[in-house]
């Protein structure tokens, strides 16, 4: 069974996107299709920034998505938008030291859908 978490994990191991990725993160979001595993995922999530930034859930924002302090390495920084400041006890969900932007908000954006009400769907 694909899980949010097991998900995570393959993304924290990957080097690169890959389309057996995007499925698997299809998958959580609109479940198996038929018989076969995803016969017609059209998702780019782990290769698309664009396609990342729509796993971001309601009521949180991407604080920060950068490059960490070795240059081919990324990081970004979720919040709810409840929010305010750093002083804030709140949850964040973040990732850093991935190869590309698109892999770093994909974990990040997961993980938030792991907190309570980083609802999925």
């Amino acid at each position: 069974m694909i899980t949010i978490s097991s998900v995570i994990q393959k993304l924290e191991q990957a080097t690169e996107g890959s389309w057996e990725l995007d499925c698997e993160i299809y998958e959580i979001f609109h479940g198996p299709e038929g018989d076969e595993p995803w016969p017609g995922c059209p998702a780019h999530y782990t290769t698309s920034v664009d396609a990342a930034l729509t796993l971001v859930p309601e009521g949180w924002r991407v604080e920060d998505l950068s490059q960490g302090r070795q240059r081919s390495l990324w990081y970004v920084n979720l919040w709810p938008i409840s929010k305010k400041n750093w002083d804030d006890n709140e949850k964040q969900a973040y990732s850093e030291d991935r190869p590309s932007p698109a892999l770093a908000l994909c974990i990040a954006a997961l993980r938030a859908r792991l907190e309570p009400d980083g609802q999925l769907g």
